[in-house]
């Protein structure tokens, strides 16, 4: 393994842990901190705040966990009895003057991927990540080192809807006691967490509202890529679209 591997590897280590530490760590502010150590549930707004952060936090949580696994979902895994046979493989040694002709008459419903050697359906691309190719691939998650693609699409844009929110909530219920309360040293966990918040809330409303548009002109991100590289006239992959080239 060289170095760019390890690199490669290093950082998308730390962008899969550092979700999950920031959220344990906001557990510890707001929970253990603002309800229990300073507010001791002293009115029925601290007990609000405890029961709507469990409530959001359980429900972001149970789809980030769903986004963490594409175990079954490959194309190897749905397509097993149609991976591409020793036999079909004969066309690569035939005359390049006959191989379109052929394709047109007998390839034209089956593609197959040159990695997989399997069936390879339209909009679905290869993932060098995860070296698998997946139905409708949108793009590949560091955040949960994982492809989001058909499978688990509605989950990873339920996941920005909910955190989203969760984060905007936590947001607002520690901005006022920084101001409003005297400094202690819980205040400096409300910042922290604030200033980590208010980072992770605009990269989830930024991809939210990507992703919404692309969901009312149903494409996925590397089709909208894609077009925008041949809108702007620069080198794109004509792969993408196996409907047939960009012209």
């Amino acid at each position: 393994m060289g170095w760019r591997e390890v690199k490669q590897d290093a950082i998308g280590f730390i962008a899969y842990a550092i979700y999950p530490v920031i959220i344990i760590y906001s557990y510890f502010v707001v929970v253990g901190i603002f309800c229990l150590e300073d507010k001791r549930f002293e009115n029925a707004y601290i007990i609000m705040t405890f029961i709507i952060y469990h409530f959001l936090a359980l429900y972001t949580g149970i789809f980030y966990m769903r986004l963490l696994s594409n175990d079954e979902v490959s194309t190897l895994s749905l397509f097993p009895h149609m991976r591409r046979s020793e036999s079909e493989n004969i066309i690569d040694d035939i005359n390049p003057f006959f191989i379109q002709e052929i394709s047109k008459k007998r390839l034209r419903d089956i593609q197959t991927c040159n990695i997989c050697k399997t069936y390879k359906p339209p909009r679905a691309h290869h993932c060098k990540k995860c070296k698998k190719c997946f139905l409708k691939m949108d793009h590949h998650c560091y955040l949960v080192d994982s492809c989001i693609a058909f499978h688990n699409y509605k989950f990873f844009y339920l996941f920005l809807v909910f955190n989203s929110i969760f984060m905007l909530y936590v947001i607002l219920t520690l901005v006022f006691p920084i101001f409003m309360d005297d400094y202690t040293s819980s205040t400096t966990n409300y910042i922290i967490i604030v200033l980590l918040f208010s980072i992770g809330w605009i990269i989830t409303m930024f991809f939210l509202v990507l992703h919404t548009k692309l969901i009312s002109f149903n494409e996925t991100t590397i089709e909208y890529e894609t077009l925008e590289e041949y809108l702007a006239k620069e080198p794109f992959n004509p792969g993408v679209f196996q409907e047939g080239p960009l012209v």
